[in-house]
């Protein structure tokens, strides 16, 4: 009987971090995270390993002094322009795949093998995240 009471109290401990992806811990696992991703049509998931906070910061130059359910919300704005600018840059069937270009933390971006671009990729606070794509 204690194991079952034991039980039950463990199982939601348990299953507090399921569902919830792992953040790649590299640059390489950054950009090839997006590529898997964009591959797979999934843009809301590519998109969330850009850094919107960056990004923000240089759109708005109180930042810090903003509320932060209100960088929450500007943060969330930034993540879904960005998937919607991935789906018309990457159209629905595209094979994406990154190469380390000639610069840490950069990555040649192939679309369908024809080179597309470039993922700059560096560690922040929030762990690697895309800082630009071009």
């Amino acid at each position: 009987m204690r194991c079952v009471i034991l039980l039950l109290l463990l199982t939601p401990a348990l299953l507090v971090g399921c569902g919830k992806k792992k953040a790649p811990d590299s640059a390489e696992g950054v950009a090839q995270a997006f590529a898997k991703a964009v591959s797979a049509g999934k843009m809301a998931d590519a998109a969330a390993l850009f850094d919107y906070v960056e990004e923000a910061r240089r759109q708005n130059d109180s930042w810090d002094d903003i509320a932060s359910g209100q960088r929450n919300l500007i943060v969330g704005k930034l993540k879904e322009d960005k998937a919607s600018q991935l789906l018309s840059v990457f159209p629905g069937g595209s094979k994406v795949t990154v190469q380390p270009g000639g610069t840490a933390g950069v990555y040649t971006v192939t679309v369908n093998g024809k080179p597309r671009g470039a993922l700059m990729v560096r560690q922040t606070q929030a762990g690697w995240k895309i800082v630009s794509m071009q």
